[in-house]
C-alpha cells in the first residue's frame, strides 16, 4: 500500500477530530432548580464556571445570577445557595501582621454532607479549597491559618474551635478527637458525618469521588513507513541498499490491552493510558532496476522480507464530553518504544543479465538484522470519538534513529485504531 496517498486523508481526519474537541471542549450538563420552582437541564459553559465560578449558559453569553437559583445537580454532585462570608488568607506572614479578609457574597456550595449539620465545599477562582460548616441558622468557613513566628512556622487551627463549639451536644464526640483533627476533607467529612449519625440525622451523603480505572482490548490496522538519508555513519550494504531506496513501506493489523488510570479522582477527563500491541509480519518489499553501461547488463534485485514489532506507550488524554448522551471526543498524546521481535521471509533475488544470453541469479538475505531498529523510542498522538465503550481513534507515531543511532533516519505509523472497555 502506498502510504502517500493516504496521508492527506488521515491528516484531514486527524485536524476534524482536534478542532471539533475544541468546540466541545468547554460544556457542562447541568440540572438547575429555580426559586420560583422552574427546573431546567441546560449545558453550562465549563471554563467560565472553573475560572469565574458563575453560571454561563454554552455558547451564550447569558449568565444566570445565582440569586434565581435555588440549587443545582452537576455531574453527580448536588449544589446549594448559601449566603456567606468568605475568608481570603494570607499564609505563612509574620505572626504579627497576621489578618484575615472576608467579605458576604453569595455561592453556590458544594454538598458534601447533609444532616443536623452541613458539611458544604467551594473551590474559588485561585483555585483555594473552602470548606463550609451549617447547623441551623449558622454558616461559617473552617479555617486553619499558618504563620511564621521567630523564624518557626505555626498555625491558627480555627477550624477545631468552631467545630467543638457545634458539636458540644454530642458525648459521644470526644474533645480528643477534635484536638487531633487533620485540615483535611476526609478527615473533617468523617466527624460531622459521626456527629450526624450519633447525635443528630443524616440527610445525605456525597458519593465518594472514584477514579473511574479501566482496562481493554486494542485492536486495528496501521501503515508502516520508513524513511532512510545519506548514512552518517558507516553501514553495511544493507543500509547503503534502504538509503538508496529512500524509504520502505508496509501494512497490518494490530492487536494489544490498554489500561486507563485517571490523574485527577475528581477529574475523569484527564488521564494516563498504558498501552501495549503486537504487530504480527509487517511485510516489507522493494524492487529496483539497474542498466551497467560500462559492463552493458542490467541488474534486477527483487527484495521481500516481514517484520513482527511489540510496541509499549505511556501518553496522556483529556476528553470532551459531546451533548449526546455516551458519546465524547479526545485527544491523546504520549512516547513509547518500537521492538523488534523478528524478522521472517527474508529473501533477495538478485537477476544481472547480459544480452544476448548471459543470465545470472543470486538469493540472499534482503536485509541483514542488526542493521534492523531493535529498540526505537517513539512520539504518538491520537484524536477521536468515545462511544459507549467503544473508542475509535486514527494515530500518528513517529520516531528519529534506531539504526546504531543515525538520524538520518525517520520511521513513521499512520493507524486506525479501535479499543474496547472490558
Amino acid at each position: 500500500m502506498n502510504i502517500s496517498k493516504h496521508t492527506s486523508e488521515f491528516l484531514l481526519f486527524f485536524s476534524f477530530l482536534f478542532i471539533q474537541s475544541n468546540l466541545f471542549s468547554q460544556q457542562m450538563k447541568a440540572t438547575l432548580f429555580f426559586t420560583d420552582g422552574e427546573t431546567k437541564d441546560l449545558l453550562l459553559d465549563e471554563a467560565w464556571w472553573l475560572k469565574k465560578h458563575e453560571l454561563k449558559i454554552f455558547n451564550n453569553a447569558t449568565i444566570i445570577p445565582f440569586e434565581t437559583v435555588a440549587s443545582m445537580k452537576m455531574n453527580n454532585s448536588i449544589y446549594e445557595r448559601k449566603k456567606v462570608k468568605i475568608y481570603s488568607v494570607e499564609q505563612m506572614q509574620e505572626f504579627r501582621s497576621l489578618k484575615t479578609e472576608s467579605k458576604d457574597t453569595v455561592l453556590l456550595l458544594e454538598k458534601i454532607s447533609g444532616g443536623s449539620i452541613n458539611l458544604f465545599h467551594h473551590l474559588d477562582k485561585r483555585d483555594t479549597k473552602h470548606w463550609f460548616v451549617e447547623k441551623g441558622n449558622i454558616i461559617e468557613e473552617l479555617l486553619q491559618i499558618w504563620f511564621v513566628r521567630d523564624n518557626k512556622a505555626g498555625s491558627q487551627d480555627r477550624y477545631k474551635g468552631l467545630l467543638g463549639l457545634l458539636m458540644n451536644d454530642c458525648p459521644q464526640i470526644k474533645r480528643k478527637e477534635i484536638e487531633n483533627l487533620h485540615f483535611d476533607l476526609k478527615s473533617i467529612r468523617q466527624l460531622v458525618q459521626k456527629y450526624n449519625e450519633a447525635c443528630g440525622s443524616v440527610k445525605y451523603a456525597a458519593p465518594a469521588k472514584k477514579r473511574r480505572v479501566s482496562f481493554g482490548l486494542i485492536a486495528g490496522y496501521q501503515i508502516h513507513r520508513s524513511q532512510f538519508g545519506e548514512p552518517n555513519l558507516s553501514y553495511d550494504d544493507s543500509y547503503l541498499k534502504l538509503a538508496d531506496m529512500k524509504k520502505l513501506e508496509a501494512s497490518g493489523v494490530k492487536a494489544g490491552i490498554f489500561f486507563r488510570y485517571p490523574i485527577i479522582k475528581r477529574h475523569d477527563k484527564f488521564a494516563m493510558v498504558m498501552s501495549a500491541y503486537y504487530s504480527p509480519k509487517l511485510g516489507f518489499n522493494y524492487r529496483s532496476t539497474i542498466f551497467r553501461q560500462n559492463f552493458s547488463d542490467t541488474v534486477t534485485t527483487a527484495s521481500d522480507f516481514s517484520a513482527s514489532f511489540f510496541n509499549a506507550a505511556l501518553s496522556f488524554q483529556y476528553i470532551f464530553p459531546l451533548k449526546k448522551k455516551g458519546l465524547a471526543s479526545f485527544i491523546e498524546a504520549g512516547a513509547g518504544f518500537k521492538n523488534l521481535i523478528n524478522i521472517s521471509e527474508n529473501k533477495e533475488t538478485v537477476i544481472t543479465a547480459r544480452r544476448p544470453f548471459w543470465l545470472n541469479e543470486i538469493t540472499r538475505k534482503a536485509l541483514n538484522e542488526p542493521i534492523w531498529p531493535y529498540h526505537l523510542l517513539i512520539y504518538q498522538a491520537s484524536a477521536g470519538m468515545n462511544v459507549q465503550k467503544f473508542q475509535f481513534a486514527v494515530s500518528l507515531a513517529w520516531g528519529k534513529g534506531g539504526i546504531s543511532a543515525d538520524k538520518s533516519e525517520s520511521h513513521y505509523l499512520l493507524g486506525l485504531d479501535v479499543k474496547y472497555r472490558l
